[in-house]
């Protein structure tokens, strides 16, 4: 496969002992971060298509799955929709879609309840926002359609905050770091079955694997 674009590395000396790359997307990505707000629907359904290649949902502070959905179960007589506990991938893929940190940010709702039937349940929530418009991008949005639809968007506007979950760095034993969070295997993956799927590259994906082929093969 012959990829046609260009990576600029730029090497950030801190201190004596570390050092990290800051990355250049090259060129067009501005056309991503465009196609990424025009087809938002088109990658919602590729998700919910594909989310057998989602890891497991891990139990994280307010965040324990399975006793929420067995809360829905037993108290509300609701299955949890298939997009559930798959919001952070979800939006991670969203962002390097569209070009990652140059034009998106990733945005955590802080813990809220998302079913006022079931006030004792908290949960935290990913999406995107787009750094020139602040228009949002969130592929697992509809996990909330059968909750508190108008509460969950208020809160998505005003209850939120940049953040920021991974690793700066490719490899383990010869780590090399960068100044801000890598594409995660699964970010990986779900780029490679959309191109498999749709015969289409996902440009600024690709060029964070090229990357990631360069440092862990020198």
């Amino acid at each position: 496969m012959t990829r046609r674009f260009t990576i600029v590395l730029i090497l950030i000396e801190i201190g004596k002992r570390m050092s990290k790359y800051f990355i250049t997307l090259q060129p067009n990505i501005i056309d991503w971060s465009e196609q990424l707000m025009s087809r938002k629907d088109e990658i919602k359904n590729f998700l919910l298509e594909n989310i057998s290649h989602f890891p497991k949902p891990k139990q994280v502070r307010h965040n324990d799955w399975s006793s929420h959905q067995e809360a829905m179960q037993s108290k509300l007589n609701l299955v949890a929709h298939p997009m559930y506990g798959k919001c952070f991938h979800s939006a991670k893929f969203a962002f390097y879609f569209g070009g990652g940190k140059q034009y998106f940010d990733l945005m955590l709702m802080k813990p809220f309840m998302f079913d006022k039937r079931i006030p004792e349940l908290l949960t935290t929530h990913w999406f995107v926002k787009s750094k020139k418009t602040d228009q949002i991008v969130d592929p697992s949005e509809d996990q909330f359609r059968q909750h508190d639809w108008v509460s969950f968007f208020y809160k998505r506007s005003n209850h939120n905050k940049r953040g920021e979950f991974g690793n700066p760095y490719f490899g383990k034993k010869n780590k090399v770091a960068f100044t801000e969070v890598v594409p995660s295997n699964t970010i990986f993956r779900l780029a490679e079955i959309w191109k498999n799927q749709k015969g289409e590259e996902i440009t600024p994906i690709e060029q964070w694997r090229a990357i990631k082929e360069m440092c862990t093969t020198t």
